[in-house]
């Protein structure tokens, strides 16, 4: 009878400690959840200020387009040729491509209007083809933004500039530094080609490296 009350004693304690176990086991797990929760609900809210920017931008783009700032020409230009020939408006590696990616920093798919090239503060962005300075100025979400209307309807955009080099109005050539990078820290330049309001894919108009 001693040594079967030890044992159910034993068993006992084993099973409390089972139980002890499984309770802050499931704590963690509680935690670890309300955790995955919150993170989902910030990166939720990343996902649509990202998409809530990128319509503002296009926004942008309409009203300088209909030439409610009196910049835009309706020239017929020689963009449309330069498909596939056109310099990169700096060198590095592209960070997130154009259309729906996974985000390399969030984890999560967005969708892009343009590309991320990687460049290093302080950096030289040239501007990919001639044309006139249509906004140049600081714009919510992208740092200094600089919009370059080349005639026709098409547009490049260069963002996340930590300086701008010109103002609106100005003309500018092919190759020609207008801004440089590093806005706030970043190590990136936002790039994107639009027809109209229309974005368009970067890499098939940038020349192959």
């Amino acid at each position: 009878l001693a040594v079967s009350k030890k044992r159910q004693q034993r068993l006992l304690s084993d099973l409390k400690g089972e139980e002890k176990e499984l309770l802050q086991t499931k704590k963690l797990k509680e935690r670890f959840l309300k955790a995955v929760r919150r993170d989902r609900n910030a990166l939720n809210s990343m996902v649509d200020d990202l998409r809530k920017r990128a319509a503002r931008l296009t926004s942008l783009v309409k009203g300088l387009e209909s030439g409610q700032d009196g910049n835009y020409t309706g020239r017929k230009s020689l963009f449309p040729l330069q498909k596939g020939l056109l310099p990169w408006p700096v060198k590095g590696k592209v960070k997130v491509g154009f259309g729906t990616k996974k985000h390399p920093e969030l984890g999560t798919l967005i969708e892009s209007h343009g590309i991320e090239i990687s460049a290093e503060s302080e950096t030289p962005i040239k501007a990919v083809w001639n044309g006139r300075i249509a906004f140049a100025k600081r714009f919510q979400g992208y740092g200094n933004l600089l919009i370059i209307d080349h005639d026709d309807g098409y547009y490049t955009l260069y963002a996340q500039a930590a300086k701008i080099l010109k103002k609106t109005g100005d003309k500018v050539k092919k190759g020609e530094t207008v801004a440089v990078s590093g806005y706030d820290g970043t190590d990136f330049v936002y790039f994107e080609i639009r027809n109209g309001s229309t974005p368009l894919d970067p890499i098939g108009w940038i020349a192959r490296r």
